[in-house]
């Protein structure tokens, strides 16, 4: 008994200590200026204890990573470098935590595959470019951690997190959450004018129409990221069984959704992701094979309204300046020659990473943008990835016999088709926020333990069959 009372004064004198010591510690980071950077932090903390298991904590970064990518936000900045960002806070802390949990013997890990040996291939040749060649190696530094390293980590984290049904639906409904919101709020800017989170440039207007940005610095950022949620929405309702009276409600709901996100596309005012988008849908309809004489009959269909209101869609604005503008696709091909010009240059290395933007602005194609700055190396291990991306979610796609898992793997598919599309004319492979969505995404469609284990129990039983097929 004494033993025990003494056990117990002394956890309580040990829990006071701590108490005083980290109130003493505030104390001075808040007098020396770190003042966000400790309610940031002590946000993070109560989070940990609060949800206490790593994967809803994930989640959670999930469900609201867009609203916190603002620079000003950041809880460091050092000569206008943001140096400790939610992102960088939330991932680099939850990243640590799997780790020590598998040094502890409390998580296993699942085995290295060769898309991460060319993540870590790619990520070695733009370090090396932006030691070696990147004339501000600080910002290109910057450049890769946002938009590579850390959209791998969270590939990384989604792969071995998402390991149940449960934490999948999660996952699946804080994307679709995500996509009502962002839309929402470039709707909102479209019909107010105003900026939600103003950044230097605002919101960007072009040939008379304000592109809407949504919580993101580019407004490029947003339209791709409405368009990938637009496919997990799709998913979400094309996955819904038809016959029940009560889901036939949900189905509904979520025709409202896909409208909302294609509205917030239109306004995004972005041809090439629209057309990306047209392409990843096509590709959808043709791998599932259903629902073409429908396609073919809303083509024709269309065709006819369209050739015989042409001349009065051509007097439309949108047509004239939005749509057959061509001055801002001859502005892309000066660009396109100026990529390559430079490329000639150090064929074998590029410029060096991040060196463009002080030329050219940007590139307006992401392949170009790493021919120039890479070159053969950098385009060698981008294309290395690309085929590892495509080859499991093809594998995944052709091997799976349950229902939901292989209507996921086709929606991967085809956000990576659009995804890709869009590359041909912006530079949005190099987007930080479009990244991290993407490899989330990559990360728990064929790579989660989800999936390898239904794909095990398929391969041992022989019997599983799909599920009523739409």
């Amino acid at each position: 008994m004494n033993v025990s009372l003494h056990h117990t004064s002394l956890k309580n004198l040990f829990n006071v200590s701590v108490i005083i010591f980290l109130s003493l510690l505030t104390g001075i980071l808040i007098v020396y200026g770190f003042g966000f950077f400790i309610a940031g932090l002590g946000i993070f903390i109560l989070l940990c204890l609060y949800l206490k298991k790593v994967e809803n904590i994930f989640l959670i970064w999930l469900l609201v990573f867009p609203l916190f990518n603002v620079d000003s936000l950041s809880f460091l900045i050092i000569d206008n470098h943001p140096i400790l960002t939610f992102d960088r806070i939330v991932i680099g802390a939850l990243f640590l935590f799997v780790l020590i949990q598998v040094v502890m013997g409390r998580r296993r890990l699942l085995p290295l595959n060769k898309l991460e040996i060319a993540m870590i291939l790619f990520s070695l040749v733009i370090i090396y470019s932006v030691i070696s060649l990147s004339v501000d190696k600080i910002s290109g530094a910057r450049v890769f951690i946002d938009s590579f390293l850390f959209p791998f980590i969270i590939y990384f984290l989604a792969r071995n997190l998402i390991s149940d049904e449960k934490n999948f639906n999660k996952f699946i409904n804080v994307i679709v959450i995500v996509g009502i919101y962002l839309s929402f709020m470039g709707i909102y800017e479209f019909f107010t004018g105003i900026d939600i989170f103003p950044f230097r440039e605002g919101i960007i207007e072009r040939s008379g129409y304000s592109r809407v940005n949504g919580p993101y610095k580019f407004d490029t950022a947003f339209g791709v990221n409405v368009a990938i949620c637009f496919f997990i929405v799709l998913y979400k309702y094309i996955t819904y069984n038809k016959n029940n009276g009560i889901m036939n409600i949900r189905r509904n709901y979520y025709i409202l959704i896909l409208g909302l996100l294609i509205f917030a596309l239109f306004v995004n005012y972005y041809r090439g992701i629209w057309l990306a988008l047209i392409v990843g849908l096509l590709a959808w309809i043709f791998i599932r094979r259903k629902g073409l004489y429908k396609l073919a009959f809303s083509i024709i269909i269309l065709s006819i309204i369209v050739i015989s209101n042409f001349e009065t869609i051509k007097s439309t604005k949108l047509f004239q300046e939005r749509v057959s503008n061509t001055e801002t696709l001859q502005s892309r091909f000066d660009k396109f020659d100026l990529s390559i010009n430079l490329f000639k240059k150090n064929p074998i290395k590029g410029i060096g990473f991040n060196n463009y933007r002080p030329i050219g602005g940007s590139q307006h194609n992401t392949f170009l943008g790493f021919l120039s700055e890479t070159g053969i190396m950098g385009v060698s291990v981008l294309m290395i990835l690309i085929w590892f991306l495509s080859y499991y979610g093809l594998r995944n796609f052709r091997l799976s016999r349950v229902y939901l898992n292989k209507e996921f793997s086709l929606i991967f598919l085809c956000i990576s088709i659009t995804f890709l599309v869009t590359w041909m004319g912006l530079n949005s492979g190099f987007v930080p926020s479009i990244n991290k969505l993407y490899f989330a995404i990559a990360g728990v469609s064929y790579c989660s333990p989800l999936i390898e284990r239904i794909f095990k129990k398929e391969s041992d039983s022989g019997k599983e069959k799909e599920e009523n097929l739409i």
